[in-house]
């Protein structure tokens, strides 16, 4: 059947490790980023709050792939592809979203919202990096017999990410290096269809079209804040 010929032509494919170095070098990448970004509109205690948000996501993430590991085995290629894609879509958006809640450090003590406030920013902050982590998780779960390589590959990526978005926030406002990162998304979310989807090559376009447009997008003007502009 079609459907047989599908899977055993996603099977023959190897691990989409390219699309796994980008992901991983846009989570890291994103990650440093907020800590940044923490340590500039928050006091510099929260930035280091930004890791523990990373583990959560990422963590998440593995209990996720787990609960629906008989669904990666079928439909690795669009999964891959549609956590990285949301990925992008996440660390755009939940950022501009976080930008909306009114967190206010020195009223933390007694405002009673301030928690609540920060617990939001906080979830909104997690999601991309629950993608990011459901992409690395599925490609574990499809490929288990190799997962060396997949884990040299994500180390390289976040490696790569890490000096690049050091590199990057001397030439770019941090609102700039946002929409790149985002555009590493949308390629890693391309490359893991072109290379382990069906024959259908047509889906990567728009992805390919997307990340272009993202990228050349990347010369906002606005600043980033963490609490709503008056």
């Amino acid at each position: 059947s079609m459907t047989t010929t599908r899977l055993r032509a996603e099977g023959a494919a190897g691990p989409p490790l390219i699309a796994v170095a980008l992901i991983s070098a846009a989570a890291l990448a994103y990650e440093i980023l907020l800590m940044r970004l923490f340590s500039i509109v928050l006091w510099y205690h929260f930035a280091y709050m930004i890791i523990s948000l990373a583990l959560l996501g990422y963590g998440a993430s593995g209990a996720l792939v787990t609960m629906a590991r008989s669904a990666v085995q079928r439909r690795f290629a669009p999964l891959f592809s549609a956590a990285a894609a949301a990925f992008a879509v996440s660390a755009i958006g939940c950022f501009a979203l976080a930008q909306r809640v009114p967190v206010t450090p020195l009223e933390i003590f007694w405002d009673p919202r301030q928690p609540a406030y920060l617990l939001a920013v906080d979830l909104l902050l997690a999601l991309p990096f629950l993608f990011a982590g459901a992409c690395i998780c599925i490609a574990f779960a499809r490929r288990a017999g190799m997962p060396a390589r997949i884990y040299s590959f994500a180390t390289l990526g976040a490696g790569a990410g890490c000096l690049g978005i050091i590199a990057m926030l001397f030439v770019l406002s941090p609102q700039d290096a946002l929409m790149v990162i985002g555009a590493l998304g949308w390629l890693a979310a391309a490359v893991a269809w072109l290379q382990c989807g069906d024959r259908r090559r047509w889906p990567a376009l728009p992805m390919l079209a997307i990340s272009r447009m993202t990228a050349r997008n990347s010369h906002s003007q606005s600043r980033p804040s963490m609490a709503p502009t008056p």
